[in-house]
């Protein structure tokens, strides 16, 4: 079985700094207000969720890092440990 993580996004935060566009290609700016949207995510409880196999996890790691405001968590879906 794929090992799976959350990624857990409070798009309201967002200042629009655009790195996490450069490392994961799930994250795309809207044209609208020029805030970062994640892809295939699913609103809840006011942020934004989205499941991402191990293959993914690297690339949405970095993105998380390179967030200078800290919006965007990952969580180890297994444990539900907050990785980022």
């Amino acid at each position: 079985m794929t090992k799976k993580y959350k990624i857990v996004y409070n798009r309201d935060e967002c200042i629009s700094a655009k790195s996490c566009i450069e490392f994961y290609k799930k994250f795309k700016i809207s044209k609208k207000d020029d805030k970062a949207d994640l892809i295939g995510s699913k609103e809840e409880d006011g942020a934004y969720v989205l499941v991402i196999a191990e293959k993914d996890f690297e690339k949405a790691k970095k993105a998380a890092q390179s967030c200078p405001v800290n919006v965007i968590h990952i969580y180890d879906m297994d444990t539900n440990e907050k990785i980022i």
